[in-house]
């Protein structure tokens, strides 16, 4: 390279080390803002430690610590000391220290004090320095002294006085100037409204309507039908989610964006309106494009000032309960009854760092008392606590005298002076106030004791011994309560029940049970003790055992084998345990309470194991046992075309799915073939495309054609138009093909999938495609043809429109392909631990770019330009990335050691020539495989006279430099290498 290349690249670098270092900034700015904190007190707008600290960058700094409650995080003292630095002796503020003062600063200085929670000092001279900016000609304000007044400096300069107390005193003619300067400027028309000021030349639409809405909110100014002014700034929102600045809809900004939320809170804090209109807008694209802020403070903090305008501002915040004890220990899932609580809240931000500038009160609503008495409702205020990083309630809360719920309500509020306003949010708990509760389990299977959790079986003795107790009686034996003993199989289907009456009892609690048969399902089975007084259940206790039994579908019974699109398919089975070779069905109980209870699902699945459907069974009482019935009508899918298999499953209380055996109950016995006729149902259609609206019109075509299907499917024996459906690769799909000489069986170059075109009720209507001929595809002819598949991938029979064969289209592929070198790169200093390479090209065709090529990367090296190329051990094969603008990159490294001077060759070859050459040679044929593409890097060993860090290099391998290479071009149809011309 000569020198200035070498600088060309470093440039390169290092927009690109820029462009990474603005990802992320969202919650990067946030958890690493003392980092932009100078030694001086203030904050500078980057992170780059060159840079210096400003008075905007201090107050937007400022703003996200009160936010997010981070004082503790930062030196506030020495920025509260740099902002007062900043005050000159006209009673205003400075961008920087000496600098003239202006209201902008001013209004900085202002929040930043705020938002310190710090006393305004010497607010009666930064009064004067605001009114001494009034222009009583064009009433309205400038910037600084000497400067034209302006609708910003206006809204700015009102908002000071305002923070001051001043602008309550604001003679009323002046404050009627600017109501009527707003009239001439506001439109109306269309059901929208908004402000123009065309004379503002150097602000946007957007951004001169804030300031203008600002203004009418500070003087009161009314703006009639608010949803008006809503709808303007709602219609410029972008399909990424932020705001358009101009009328033009062309440009959108992170400053248009956060004046336009900005407007909408404005809107409905507005007297007369209890709307939420920031909500109006699609709040998930506008995070998603807020998220995506750069990583500076002026962009971080227009960001959170308009997420913080939206309702999902609390999703930036985390927060978890606990309670503690009088003895100071953690309190568990349950309360007992007598102790004493005290409620802990923590809030955490961004990585997990805690929120200490929130103001919160919890409230405790108390069960009624054990005496009937209204539960009472106690308030206390939730202190900071910095030692442990938290909130903890001032007072605790006694549970003695009460059984039953508790609920606690916390109110959690942040006041940040840039939002005008408290912004709070609340968090919920319930808590059961109970009493202690021991139970014992003792399990036996033929004399054989079982741990508890250890799987049991038909005929196991169980016994549970249960003891109660609170704060005051360690063995509650009788009292006004009851305990009730119950016993539940998977479903929570009660197998037995049992009661013992707290006002009658006087022995210790205890119960047994024994499992008699297998007429219950598989799974877990429950013991549950729960403890209840008058106003139910306050205690609990759940004992759980695996029990493992084989389930069996018998009795099925499926109506038609053959069914077509819309027809009803109708299978019943009944569930079963099978006991060695003995059925046991599940009763179905009273009035079918049993079978109701239990749920059963029937799964259609493709051969190939996809899951197409599921359908919930409807229970029946057939003579006594359990019976579930499924019924559904074929979709008009390509999924659902062929053979459908059928399956059972049983699905438990806690969820989890368990698929039964199916079994031949003629034959006694389980199916082997899970594709048995019995089994399944096939689904016939006939398939046709119809209402083709687009398809190439020429066969003569080049590398970057587009090409374009849009078209229906319709079942001829139904009438019925048919989708892909949701189910595994069913689709429509466009294949180009080649074929090799001395090879049967075509090659598929392309295979492009058909994109959904849906009606207004989101159901398909059709099938669209658009392909541009990459690089994959061989020169020469081609025949292009559509075919569809079912859920498993396997291509089903698709007639053309008005034919009863298959769409096929022969097509010739030509065009010269030109390789664009957008540079290579290569780096070995001694302070990096390897040596860095880099390539970046782009395939073009007649002035079109060619994406998705899939290349593999070879590397040779050679000493000299007059040796022969040996392969890199290492480097045979390498994939190349691209991306969808149609740029390739291959990077490696190597150690020093490995790295010799000379030339590195890149041979490029595509993956569908390697397919080639397979199939020649499956058929005995030969193929000599030859490179697509090749590069020429020049390499000199380690040197010390550029000083580039690493992660400099490899940023250079992601977009490379514009400098000459060395190329080669393979012939794509008869496959010798051709040189091409240098780009």
């Amino acid at each position: 390279f000569s020198r200035m290349r070498r600088v060309a690249l470093i440039v390169l670098a290092t927009i690109a080390l820029v462009a990474a270092s603005q990802t992320s900034g969202f919650s990067a700015v946030v958890s690493s803002l003392s980092s932009f904190q100078t030694q001086d007190g203030g904050f500078r707008i980057t992170s780059n430690p060159n840079e210096e600290a400003s008075l905007e960058a201090t107050s937007h700094a400022l703003f996200l610590s009160s936010l997010y409650g981070l004082k503790n995080q930062i030196n506030a003292e020495e920025a509260a000391k740099y902002i007062q630095e900043r005050e000159n002796s006209d009673g205003g503020y400075g961008k920087k220290r000496s600098w003239a003062s202006d209201i902008e600063s001013v209004r900085h200085a202002l929040l930043g004090y705020q938002h310190l929670g710090l006393t305004i000092p010497n607010s009666e001279q930064a009064i004067s320095f605001v009114q001494s900016l009034y222009d009583e000609e064009k009433h309205s304000f400038r910037n600084r002294a000497g400067e034209k007044p302006d609708l910003k400096s206006t809204a700015i300069a009102l908002e000071c006085l305002n923070i001051l107390g001043e602008l309550q005193h604001w003679p009323d003619n002046k404050i009627e100037a600017i109501k009527s300067s707003l009239d001439k400027h506001a439109v109306r028309k269309g059901g929208v409204a908004y402000f123009s000021f065309p004379e503002e030349e150097s602000l946007s639409l957007v951004s001169a309507n804030y300031y203008g809405i600002a203004l009418g909110a500070l003087v009161n100014y009314d703006l009639k039908d608010l949803t008006h002014w809503a709808a303007f700034i709602k219609g410029q929102q972008s399909q990424d989610g932020g705001i358009f600045a101009d009328a033009e809809k062309s440009t959108v900004t992170l400053e248009s964006t956060t004046h336009a939320t900005s407007s909408l809170r404005a809107l409905q804090t507005l007297r007369d309106s209890d709307a939420n209109f920031v909500d109006t807008l699609d709040i998930k694209a506008l995070l998603r494009y807020l998220h995506a802020t750069p990583r500076d403070l002026r962009s971080a903090a227009a960001a959170h000032l308009a997420v913080a305008s939206t309702k999902s501002f609390t999703d930036n915040m985390r927060t978890s309960l606990s309670y503690l004890r009088a003895d100071s220990t953690s309190v568990g899932e349950d309360l007992v009854q007598g102790e004493q609580i005290k409620p802990i809240l923590t809030v955490t931000t961004f990585n997990s760092i805690p929120h200490a500038g929130l103001e919160v009160d919890v409230e405790v609503t108390f069960p009624k008392s054990v005496d009937g008495q209204p539960g009472q409702k106690l308030t206390s205020k939730m202190q900071w606590s910095q030692e442990h990083q938290q909130y903890m309630a001032d007072q605790e809360f006694d549970t003695a005298g009460h059984l039953g719920d508790i609920t606690f309500e916390y109110i959690l509020r942040c006041y940040v002076s840039t939002l005008g306003g408290v912004i709070s949010f609340e968090v919920s708990d319930k808590k059961r106030i109970g009493y202690a509760i021991d139970v014992t389990a003792a399990a036996s299977f033929s004399g054989k004791a079982l741990s508890a959790g250890e799987p049991v079986a038909v005929h196991t003795a169980f016994d549970f011994k249960v003891k109660l107790s609170n704060g005051t009686e360690p063995n509650l034996v009788s009292g006004a309560w009851k305990v009730e003993f119950k016993v539940l199989d998977a479903s929570e289907v009660v197998l037995a029940s049992k009661i013992t009456d707290g006002a009658k009892n006087t022995e210790p609690i205890a119960f047994d049970y024994t499992l008699e048969d297998a007429k219950l399902p598989s799974g877990k089975i429950t013991f549950l003790v729960a403890v209840s007084n008058a106003q139910g259940v306050h205690t609990s206790h759940a004992t759980h055992y695996p029990l493992s039994l084989q389930m069996v579908a018998t009795q099925i019974q499926l109506e038609t084998s053959d069914v077509k699109f819309g027809e009803k398919v109708k299978v019943s089975m009944q569930p079963a345990t099978l006991d060695g070779r003995t059925v046991i069905p599940y009763p179905a109980g009273p009035k079918n309470s049993l079978a109701s209870k239990r749920v059963f699902y029937m799964d259609v699945k493709s051969p190939g194991g996809v899951l197409l459907d599921s359908i919930k069974g409807v229970a029946h009482d057939t003579n006594g046992a359990s019976k579930y019935v499924f019924e559904t009508s074929v979709k008009a899918s390509l999924q659902s075309v062929g053979k459908n298999l059928i399956t059972f499953r049983y699905a438990p209380a806690s969820g989890e799915g368990v698929t039964i055996a199916n079994y031949d109950t003629d034959a006694s016995e389980l199916y082997e073939d899970s594709h048995s006729a019995a089994l399944s149902y096939t689904v016939v259609a006939d398939l046709r495309m119809v209402d083709v609206t687009e398809k190439p019109s020429q066969t003569d075509l080049a590398y970057g054609s587009d090409i374009s299907f849009r078209f229906g499917i319709k079942d001829v024996t139904t009438g019925k138009r048919v989708g892909a459906g949701a189910g595994g690769s069913a689709n429509a799909f466009m294949l180009l093909q080649h074929s090799e000489a001395g090879h049967s069986t075509p090659i598929v170059t392309a295979r492009e999938a058909a994109r959904a075109e849906l009606d207004a009720a989101g159901a398909q209507v059709g099938f669209a495609i658009r392909w541009s001929i990459n690089a994959n595809a061989v020169t020469g002819p081609g025949l292009i043809s559509l075919v569809v598949t079912d859920a498993d991938g396997k291509q089903l029979p698709l007639s053309a429109e008005g034919s009863k064969e298959a769409f096929k289209l022969p097509v010739k592929i030509g065009g010269e392909i030109d390789v664009v070198e957008d540079g290579f790169y290569s780096s070995a200093l001694p302070a990096q631990a390897a040596a860095v390479f880099a390539v970046q090209f782009r395939l073009k065709c007649k002035a079109k770019f060619l994406a998705d090529a899939l290349l593999r990367a070879v590397v040779r090296h050679r000493a000299s330009s007059s040796g022969d190329f040996t392969p890199v051990e290492a480097l045979k094969s390498m994939v190349v990335a691209s991306n969808s603008t149609g740029s390739y990159q291959v990077s490696w490294t190597l150690p020093h050691a490995q790295a010799a001077s000379g030339e590195y060759q890149v041979q490029l070859f595509r993956e569908i020539d390697q397919e080639r050459k397979s199939a020649k040679e499956a058929d005995a044929s030969s193929y000599e495989l030859k490179p697509f593409i090749e590069l020429v890097v020049p390499h000199q060993g380690p040197a010390t006279s550029l000083p580039i860090k690493m992660d400099l290099l490899v940023m250079l391998a992601m977009i490379g430099a514009v400098v000459g290479v060395t190329k080669y071009k393979e012939n794509l149809m008869g496959g010798s290498a051709t040189k091409a011309k240098r780009g």
